[in-house]
């Protein structure tokens, strides 16, 4: 007598290959299900990336053009409201740069809202010149500094019109 054979009848040959072929397409099914929550998760996930960013840069674009003329009114009839308005929407600002900068993931969009926040600083620092000058009556002087801080103001749009654009 040869090797000893293990005799299966044919039924069970047959129960044996339909439960394979049913745990094979249970098994892919549930494989494919994963697989289509992990990509949707993946692709979901860069959306919210990409839409937290832009309402972040709209934010940002918004809180800055929100500053316009608060100093020239200021100028008009000295009523220091205009510049604690001027104070909160500068606040807003900063907030809102703090919250675009956990937003960035590329270097060069880094460097651009760097630039944007040095102008900031810098035009904070010729405002508060000009009000200075303004209160102490130095009108001819505080107007030369004004007009560089609308320039230094509308490059700064410009910068955040590119930085929602990135």
């Amino acid at each position: 007598h040869g090797p000893m054979r293990l005799f299966f009848s044919l039924r069970l040959r047959i129960y044996l290959v339909l439960g394979l072929l049913i745990a094979a397409t249970v098994g892919g099914g549930t494989f494919m299900l994963w697989y289509g929550m992990r990509i949707q998760n993946f692709f979901t996930g860069i959306f919210e990336r990409q839409a937290n960013g832009l309402d972040s840069a709209m934010r940002l674009e918004s809180s800055l053009a929100a500053q316009r003329g608060f100093l020239t009114y200021y100028s008009l009839d000295f009523d220091r409201s205009w510049l604690n308005r001027l104070t909160e929407q500068q606040m807003a600002f900063e907030r809102e740069l703090i919250k675009a900068r956990a937003m960035i993931e590329d270097e060069g969009t880094r460097k651009l809202l760097n630039e944007i926040e040095a102008g900031f600083l810098r035009l904070t620092v010729e405002r508060e010149r000009v009000v200075a000058l303004l209160d102490q009556g130095q009108r001819g002087e505080a107007a030369g500094i004004h007009a560089a801080a609308r320039k230094r103001f509308d490059a700064l749009i410009t910068q955040c019109e590119l930085f929602l654009d990135s």
